[in-house]
């Protein structure tokens, strides 16, 4: 018998012909950053936005900085501790996913520009830590004026917000690289 995949489930990576836009912005906007144990829902989509708005307003930057944990539709989204522990296999793993999906944008980044996403990725990290216990009032007072500008992290803001914000930053992106 032969056992046919859903529709929704992503296929593996290595056989993607094309990036599959739709289907990451749903389950990145579906996972929950810090394994979880966040005081109220905060998805994985939401913080790559958060990145995007602290890396330069380059195009390919911005689509890096999106697309930064995407790799985390197919393994999940793990702590520090847990990264730190998996170690060298996890980074070759998740180098190969991001390198496959890169190549379906048309990225090419350098050194330089890995590390300018590394670093607002660290940057955003400490922002959402000084955040998330707050509550969102709290988060809105405090949060830069240009992350404030399309409501990334407004109070409202639920899954479909999170999905339709990546979607629509991602198809910007990738529409000013062209």
């Amino acid at each position: 018998m032969t056992e046919t995949r859903p529709s929704w489930l992503l296929p593996p990576v290595e056989s993607l012909t094309e990036f599959p836009a739709q289907q990451i912005a749903r389950q990145l906007s579906r996972i929950c950053r810090y394994a979880g144990s966040t005081p109220h829902f905060y998805s994985v989509a939401r913080h790559s936005l958060l990145v995007a708005e602290l890396v330069p307003h380059d195009p390919a930057l911005r689509l890096a900085a999106l697309v930064h944990d995407a790799h985390e539709c197919w393994t999940g989204d793990l702590c520090r501790p847990a990264k730190q522990v998996t170690g060298s296999a996890l980074d070759r793993l998740t180098r190969q996913y991001d390198d496959k999906l890169h190549a379906l944008l048309g990225l090419d980044l350098s050194i330089a520009d890995r590390a300018i996403v590394d670093m607002a990725d660290d940057a955003a990290c400490k922002l959402e830590l000084a955040w998330l216990g707050k509550s969102w009032s709290e988060i809105t007072i405090a949060r830069p004026s240009k992350i404030n500008q399309n409501g990334h992290l407004s109070r409202n803001a639920g899954l479909g917000d999170d999905f339709n914000a990546w979607i629509f930053e991602v198809s910007k992106c990738r529409e000013s690289m062209i």
